[in-house]
């Protein structure tokens, strides 16, 4: 009984996926898609009509032999009904042709939107998560083309069914017999399909993890800055050897699946082969007989020939619909991912004429699927304008911390109170649209300069002045004013004049779109963390007088940097250890001065 429901559900699962990928189409390009099905259920039935024209002609011509006629008004009539039987087809076949390519390109730039908006609508955390990685990881196997296979074999099933019913008809009409042979013959090669096409899904579903490790180690030889370190570190013998293993294992699998999938294959062309002699020995036995005529023989042998091959048709597209439909509902499996971090209904949106307060009250927060927790029970106050910087060594929960006050997460305990209200009663959106965060990892825009600094309000019209102020403030006018092409310079050395940027430069351009963007509260996780110690001093100047006003917070591991902000909060093991100005923790002889001490020694023994 379970074995049955499990069989109902799997059905389910086809018709369900199968439904929402033509409804993807029918929503998308609905003309296209209805002439292809349309033209491609006529085609399935118009070839029947070739085979009973030919059938009727050799009938004639025998009736004329034996009656001495000469041509036929019947003979010319189904020799003009016989070449519109081939002409017709040939020029609805071109027209199918073109239209299910316009289809399949148009629908493929649909779903690439689709797999884009899916992407976007999704929080940071989640895209964070394992869950999603994963996801995405088997949905990329196959790409979104699966969905349009999904489409294409749905209609190629419908054309089988439609010649199915056609030819069984025909055949039916000669002798039922023929047809019980006919499914005979056809339907093992349904369950080859099906069993082989299964166990090669599962075989790549349960290598997922290991393939995914397989693409990050090739990675390493993709990539220059990866490469560089594998030729330093003479890693290419430990990586090849690791990727040439997993490799093995997965293709010997495959390699095996595919030799019993040919052995059963053989097996269904045996089966079909001695159902076809039966066949053609039954039709001769009636024509013998004279139960059927030379022409009706003819007809009888074309249209098995033809139901056999349809009712194959019919089970291989059935079954790689199937195997199809597998593939696709990974991507609809990330379609229908929802955001765990979403805005209320109603959530509010506050006008700011000054930067809020920000409260920090009894936080604490560990990681989805974890038990760790990472920060415990901070509170802190940030007024309005306030400089906070917070120190701390690696791991500490610093940049979990303002992950926090993005919204990146929820808060496992406590509240973050903006003015007074808490941040998840504000309008997600807004509050990011408040916001400048440069994150250690930031991104590199393969973009011209003004572009590449401009895209921090990509709803505004690039404003020239804006872009080279904040150039300048960053310090990243020093090298694009060098480059052939200043502000227009595409900063992508794989395209033809682009050029390529050091980390340091590619992190004061991350610096100088936070100046660009000039939010109210602007956010920085060790923004100078590749930045040689003079320019970054001319930084820090600018952003002391860029900030003023504003509210700002600073991670950093350089304890110089942070002297002047109004608060220094030290974050030790998810605690808040110390919090106070930097005179006040070093009056107070504790955990800051001991680490502040520390590494303006080290400073001093360097020089």
């Amino acid at each position: 009984m379970e074995e049955a429901v499990e069989e109902k559900d799997k059905f389910r699962d086809i018709f369900s996926t199968s439904r929402r990928a033509l409804s993807l189409a029918w929503k998308r390009e609905r003309k296209l898609f209805l002439v292809t099905l349309v033209l491609t259920i006529f085609l399935a039935g118009i070839t029947y009509l070739q085979l009973a024209s030919f059938s009727n002609i050799v009938d004639e011509i025998i009736r004329m032999q034996k009656l001495s006629l000469g041509v036929t008004h019947t003979l010319v009539k189904q020799s003009i009904v016989l070449g519109l039987s081939f002409l017709i087809p040939a020029i609805l076949q071109n027209l199918l042709s073109r239209y299910s390519a316009a289809l399949t390109i148009r629908m493929g730039t649909h779903n690439q939107m689709l797999l884009i908006d899916s992407y976007a609508k999704l929080d940071i955390g989640t895209i964070e998560g394992s869950e999603f990685q994963t996801k995405r990881d088997r949905a990329l196997k196959w790409g979104t083309g699966s969905i349009n296979n999904v489409v294409h074999y749905s209609e190629r099933v419908l054309s089988d069914v439609t010649a199915f019913i056609v030819a069984g008809f025909v055949l039916y009409s000669i002798n039922p017999f023929l047809v019980v042979l006919a499914i005979v013959g056809s339907i093992s090669y349904y369950f080859v399909e099906k069993k082989y096409g299964k166990a090669l899904y599962n075989a790549y579903y349960v290598s997922t993890d290991d393939i995914r490790i397989e693409a990050e180690k090739v990675d390493h030889f993709k990539e220059v800055k990866r490469l560089i370190e594998v030729v330093l570190f003479g890693l290419k013998k430990l990586f090849r050897s690791q990727i040439l293993d997993i490799n093995n294992s997965y293709d010997t699998r495959v390699i095996k699946l595919k030799s019993k999938e040919s052995v059963a294959t053989l097996g269904a062309d045996i089966v079909q082969i001695l159902c076809l002699f039966v066949a053609v020995f039954f039709v001769t036995q009636q024509t013998l007989s004279g139960k059927l005529l030379i022409g009706s023989l003819l007809l009888a042998f074309g249209v098995y020939r033809s139901f056999v091959q349809v009712s194959q048709n019919f089970f291989r597209d059935f079954s790689r619909l199937e195997e199809q439909t597998r593939y696709a509902r990974r991507w609809f499996d990330i379609f229908d991912m929802q955001s765990k971090i979403t805005s209320k209904v109603g959530a509010l949106k506050p006008v700011w004429a000054k930067p809020p307060v920000i409260e920090f009250k009894n936080i604490s927060f560990a990681y989805p699927e974890t038990d760790n927790v990472v920060l415990k029970n901070i509170s802190l106050i940030l007024n309005s304008g306030d400089k906070l910087a917070i120190v701390g060594l690696n791991g500490a929960g610093k940049t979990t911390l303002v992950k926090l006050l993005c919204r990146v997460y929820d808060p496992t305990e406590g509240q973050i109170l903006i003015d007074g209200i808490d941040l998840r009663d504000i309008d997600l959106e807004h509050w990011h649209y408040n916001l400048g965060v440069l994150f250690q990892d930031f991104a590199e825009y393969k973009l011209t300069v003004r572009e590449a600094i401009a895209v921090s309000r990509p709803d505004e019209p690039i404003d020239d002045k804006k872009v080279k102020l904040a150039a300048q403030m960053s310090g990243a006018i020093d090298f694009i004013e060098k480059f052939p092409k200043k502000y227009e310079q595409i900063l992508w050395k794989g395209f033809h004049d682009g050029v390529e940027l050091s980390k340091g430069q590619h992190q004061r351009m991350a610096v100088a779109r936070i100046f660009y963007r000039d939010a109210l509260i602007s956010i920085l996780d060790e923004p100078t963390s590749a930045i040689d110690a003079v320019a970054e001093e001319k930084i820090f100047e600018v952003l002391e007088t860029k900030l003023e006003g504003k509210t700002g917070i600073l991670i950093s591991h350089r304890f110089s940097t942070v002297k002047n902000a109004d608060q220094i909060a030290v974050i030790e093991h998810g605690e808040l250890k110390e919090l106070g100005s930097h005179k006040e923790l070093m009056a107070k002889k504790g955990r800051y001065e001991e680490l502040y001490t520390m590494q303006a020694s080290r400073y001093l023994e360097s020089e």
